[in-house]
């Protein structure tokens, strides 16, 4: 196994994907798209923002932001918002995490101080979405987030709760599985 994490560590030096980080950028996209959907019922109750600082911190910058063009694309595809008004917002709010969690708070490790970064991202979040909710709404600033604070609280502590309890044992299976030193099961 060696020689694989070897060979995933040289292709993300100069810049190529590898199958197997195409196969997991594709898989970790559709984990991100279908939890979304099995917790809609919950309004803004996800493991979204965790899951991208899983990501982040597991896959580096590059995987995560791919593993988010793919979400956002797909995302949207599903709810028919493939406009420019959405998109471009949405892609933004999402990789602002990554951005800022492999630059400015690439040292933070720690699951507590995670998941307080991981409250801030939801807002930092919901307040990009402002932008687009008022063009499309026609609504003021003041009136949107009147109306959005109490699901921006809500997303701000599943997010918080989520980072708190699973990052540890989720990054430990992600970081394994990303260096290739993951064990496997063969059925003979």
């Amino acid at each position: 196994m060696p020689g694989n994490a070897q060979n995933a560590t040289e292709d993300m030096q100069t810049g190529k994907l590898s199958t197997k980080d195409i196969v997991l950028i594709g898989a970790f996209a559709a984990i991100l798209l279908i939890q979304k959907e099995l917790l809609a019922f919950i309004p803004n109750v996800s493991l979204t923002v965790f899951l991208i600082v899983l990501y982040s911190k597991a896959f580096g910058m590059k995987k995560t932001l791919f593993i988010l063009l793919v979400y956002v694309l797909l995302d949207n595809i599903i709810m028919g918002n493939m406009g420019l008004v959405f998109v471009p917002f949405q892609y933004i709010g999402w990789a602002l995490i990554p951005l800022l969690l492999c630059t400015v708070f690439k040292r933070v490790n720690d699951p507590l101080r995670l998941a307080l970064l991981s409250a801030l991202f939801s807002f930092l979040y919901c307040w990009i979405m402002v932008i687009p909710g008022v063009i499309v709404m026609h609504v003021s600033v003041g009136a949107y987030l009147a109306a959005d604070v109490t699901f921006e609280l809500v997303l701000a502590a599943s997010s918080f709760v989520s980072a708190l309890l699973l990052y540890r044992p989720c990054y430990r299976v992600l970081s394994a599985l990303n260096t290739g030193t993951a064990t496997t099961v063969r059925h003979e």
